[in-house]
């Protein structure tokens, strides 16, 4: 991988983005501006903003009657659709923080994160209902149930928002790591942080007009990007259909839903790319990443897409979807290895700018042991300056010690190579070239 001192790209940093928004408010400008626009597009179904804003505005005050306020934890286990992106939408204006769970997480994965995040409401639909364990002090509130915000079961002063009780840094989301280095981790997200990701982005163009496929799962962090990219900048949300998708219908979605932006895992990419690279190549701009992109991939993709850019995009959990994209638009761009960005004097697209609150310029750098520099073609690991965003989720005073409830902050790297040196920090491992 290939990085780019931080530095030079600070002195070049933009004049910032707005770190004193909210997403409730972003969301209220762009129903304030068009109103009638499609926020959701789910098979043949659509749902516009302002009829978003009301079905969100009377499940908040439903969230707002049973307590949640500022910070509150509330999980949401719903199938891909409207119903979860209303929750969702409810959560934040309710003042809280969604848990996001993977309906098909084992029944203790799911026990383990709502006890850590401390959840003591869990948003669920007639479908998913059975499949949440029963946990003392929990209790399950239907989504689907929620009358429309016209009819007369909603009371008038309910059908605008909730007074809003967020704030840049309070938690918009808390999501969980994988586990695969060890137990899953909880990573409390504010809004600052979505906000910053989705603000006049380098690797896509986000806006009205844009069409931006949902198709990960509402607890992997690609999903921030897939449904706050657009609802917050005006753009529409492509809902996948629920459940497992096979290539076939990840290819027609693709090709026919009219999807300009799509987020793709490695996975998936080299899978589509072997069985059906026009699809691939029919995206105006794919995004890419989660692992190491074969770069031999990589040039196939890039010459059947004519110029539009491919992104291959890094970032940990903990930095909210992104903390690099490289972006590149021919298969000369990419050598032996497909980079994350390019190191000083070496011509390239730019690096995905991380910010802090007050705007200031890229915060990820190579670095050894004690934060000394890399040399070229050396190994290191990937430092990361960051917005106060990182946040431990609540925990409840009953709660094991060893269930998941830290971010990761500093440890022991693994050998980056023979004869390479072991990095501290707990850093990603990477290499200059």
């Amino acid at each position: 991988m290939v990085l780019d001192d931080f530095q030079s790209r600070a002195a070049q940093a933009r004049a910032g983005y707005p770190a004193g928004a909210t997403i409730p408010g972003l969301f209220a400008g762009q129903v304030a501006r068009d109103p009638d626009a499609t926020a959701l597009v789910f098979g043949a179904g659509s749902v516009s903003y302002g009829e978003l804003d009301r079905r969100s505005n009377a499940l908040a005050w439903r969230l707002r009657r049973r307590g949640v306020g500022t910070d509150m934890p509330v999980g949401v286990a719903i199938g891909r659709g409207a119903d979860l992106v209303t929750a969702l939408l409810a959560v934040l204006k309710a003042g809280g923080a969604y848990l996001p769970i993977d309906i098909g997480s084992p029944p203790p994965r799911v026990a383990a994160m709502i006890t850590a995040a401390g959840a003591r409401l869990v948003l669920v639909t007639a479908e998913t209902a059975a499949t949440m364990p029963q946990l003392a002090g929990v209790d399950l509130v239907r989504a689907d149930t929620v009358p429309a915000a016209t009819e007369p079961a909603v009371a008038a002063g309910e059908r605008a928002a909730p007074p809003d009780l967020s704030h840049p840094l309070s938690l918009a989301y808390i999501s969980f790591t994988s586990g695969s280095t060890g137990a899953p981790k909880g990573v409390a997200i504010p809004h600052r942080a979505v906000v910053r990701l989705v603000s006049d982005p380098t690797f896509a163009s986000l806006g009205p007009g844009e069409r931006l496929l949902h198709l990960a799962p509402v607890a992997f962090d690609a999903s921030t990007l897939e449904i706050w990219g657009a609802l917050l900048t005006g753009a529409t949300v492509v809902i996948a259909p629920p459940g497992p998708l096979g290539l076939p219908d990840v290819a027609s979605l693709l090709r026919t839903a009219g999807v300009t932006v799509a987020w793709l895992t490695a996975g998936l990419f080299h899978q589509l790319a072997e069985t059906d690279i026009g699809a691939i190549a029919a995206v105006p701009v794919v995004l890419a990443g989660g692992d190491v992109l074969n770069p031999d991939t990589v040039r196939a993709v890039l010459a059947a897409r004519s110029g539009q850019p491919l992104v291959n995009g890094y970032g940990p959990t903990e930095n909210t979807t992104f903390t690099a994209c490289h972006v590149m638009t021919g298969p000369g761009q990419v050598g032996a290895t497909v980079p994350i960005v390019y190191r000083r004097g070496r011509a390239g697209p730019r690096l995905r700018r991380e910010r802090r609150g007050d705007g200031a310029g890229v915060r990820a750098r190579p670095v050894r042991p004690r934060h000394a520099p890399v040399p070229d073609r050396g190994p290191g690991a990937l430092a990361r300056r960051r917005d106060p965003r990182i946040r431990r989720p609540r925990r409840r005073s009953d709660q094991d010690p060893r269930v998941p409830g830290r971010t990761r902050r500093s440890r022991r790297g693994p050998p980056l190579a023979s004869g390479g040196q072991r990095c501290l920090r707990g850093r990603r491992a990477i290499r200059c070239r």
